[in-house]
């Protein structure tokens, strides 16, 4: 059994909760308070911590980008499916939200796993 793999893994997958957590729920927090600016500014966060992750985590070999993308998405799928128990109470915006976010933030990991395997640091 390789241990590196699998505490690199371990470390993936908790880097990935986190960010999700923080963004998501920085987002609502500041939603609810109505501080708008607390919104986006969470939002450029998030976005920018998804890059990097991506970026850094290709850059060092740990990650392939189709791969990498469809671990970083899984908490959003499960954010958004949470989100989606919202239509029962006939409300949809949480669900497109959650889900745009989710898809950008997916997106700009993809891309930073992208541009991280173009240029090594070895």
């Amino acid at each position: 059994m390789d241990f590196n793999r699998l505490r690199e893994k371990n470390f993936r997958a908790r880097a990935n909760d986190i960010i999700v957590i923080v963004t998501a729920f920085g987002m609502v927090g500041f939603m609810f308070a109505g501080f708008g600016a607390g919104l986006y500014a969470m939002g450029i966060l998030g976005a920018v911590a998804a890059y990097l992750l991506g970026f850094l985590g290709a850059q060092h070999n740990r990650v392939v980008a189709n791969l990498g993308t469809f671990e970083f998405v899984k908490p959003w799928l499960w954010l958004t499916a949470f989100a989606a128990l919202a239509l029962i109470k006939g409300k949809w915006q949480p669900l497109i939200f959650f889900g745009g976010i989710g898809a950008g933030m997916a997106l700009l990991y993809w891309i930073g796993a992208w541009i991280g395997r173009r240029f090594p640091l070895e």
